[in-house]
């Protein structure tokens, strides 16, 4: 009787402390617009890509991203807040959002999804070429590179390539195996009220179409932004490579700025000893 007794309490103990954790989960999920049934049948290659997917949807920028409508003007608070209520009232909001905290964001679902997961801040640091995704580690100890801001991963093959397998082969320059896929996804660009009759269409960037639109709020309008990796760096108008070489006579690829980082990998310091170690090769050859 009391081993039975002893066996309900542990039973309901475990339930009081489990079940919250599996709800936030399950939360984040839904909140992604994914199912969760269908999302825990898939391998997790699968399913950290489908997240990184579904949350570049949430790419939206703005012409001017110093306006009111910056991320951390919108949310201040987001560090402190669930993935799922942020994403949430991110559905109903107009906000520009940076690649850094698109980055700090889609760690925030990898972790609360049960993966170890960083951020990773690379690029030609006090300029505007610096770029940060995110890094997710999978049960077989792989490390993937994950971007919801250019809605890419990085492969080699057919699968998902490892991050530091990447940096290696980048630092004795046989890369040749690994890629970035083309993903595409479309997010909104707002434009203030006041551009309009500016003449700020003087150049066509690929990555926008469709006609403007209005928004909830009066002062803003939108257009359809593509979210794809190919697109966003090499538009002949905006594009970030397009724009680091206009400036550069070297010839830089992307897959370089990974060579250098800026940041600390919060939280995972024998991931950065690794980092560290290759790029140390890198400078020495």
């Amino acid at each position: 009787m009391w081993r039975g007794s002893l066996f309900f309490i542990v039973l309901l103990t475990c339930q009081w402390a489990c079940e919250p954790g599996e709800n936030e989960r399950k939360g984040t999920i839904s909140a992604l617009h994914l199912d969760p049934l269908l999302f825990d049948r898939m391998k997790e290659s699968d399913q950290v890509n489908v997240v990184r997917r579904h949350l570049s949807l949430y790419a939206h920028r703005a012409l001017d991203p110093t306006a009111e409508i910056a991320f951390d003007e919108r949310f201040p608070d987001w560090r402190q807040r669930l993935p799922s209520d942020l994403l949430l009232q991110m559905d109903t909001t107009i906000y520009h959002i940076s690649c850094g905290r698109l980055s700090y964001l889609l760690r925030d679902v990898y972790r609360e999804l049960g993966f170890q997961s960083a951020t990773y801040n690379f690029g030609i640091e006090h300029t505007p070429f610096t770029h940060e995704l995110t890094l997710v580690e999978l049960s077989d100890g792989l490390v993937s590179v994950q971007d919801a801001h250019y809605n890419s991963a990085l492969f080699e093959g057919d699968s998902l390539g490892d991050f530091f397998q990447f940096l290696q082969a980048m630092a004795g320059g046989r890369t040749h195996d690994f890629y970035f896929i083309n993903d595409t996804s479309w997010a909104n660009l707002y434009l203030p009220e006041a551009y309009l009759d500016s003449g700020y269409e003087f150049c066509n960037p690929a990555y926008v179409s469709g006609p403007l639109q209005p928004t909830l709020n009066a002062s803003w309008y939108r257009r359809d932004y593509m979210v794809n990796l190919q697109v966003n760096l090499q538009d002949s108008c905006y594009g970030f490579m397009t724009n680091l070489n206009m400036q550069r006579t070297d010839g830089f690829d992307f897959e370089d700025l990974f060579l250098t980082r800026i940041s600390s990998i919060s939280g995972y310091p024998e991931w950065e000893q690794r980092v560290d170690t290759i790029l140390a090769s890198a400078q020495s050859d």
